[in-house]
């Protein structure tokens, strides 16, 4: 997966610490890459550790705002 999907969705999630590109990391690959993390639905994003309500929120609105714009 690439480094930059990494580091969008870390950016989306809680910024540019390496924190948070390695949880990036983490959630890309428990779902195979980032088409798979954002078709993902909302039971399958908070059964993920670290992830909850606000944090599936924000990565259920990425593809939301693709189909509006």
């Amino acid at each position: 997966m690439p480094d930059s999907d990494a580091k969008l969705i870390a950016t989306l999630l809680q910024g540019h610490s390496g924190a948070a590109v390695e949880f990036a990391r983490q959630l890309l690959a428990a779902f195979g890459g980032l088409r798979a993390l954002l078709q993902a639905d909302r039971h399958s994003l908070i059964a993920q550790p670290g992830v909850g309500e606000a944090r599936a929120a924000r990565i259920l609105a990425v593809p939301e705002l693709g189909r509006r714009y």
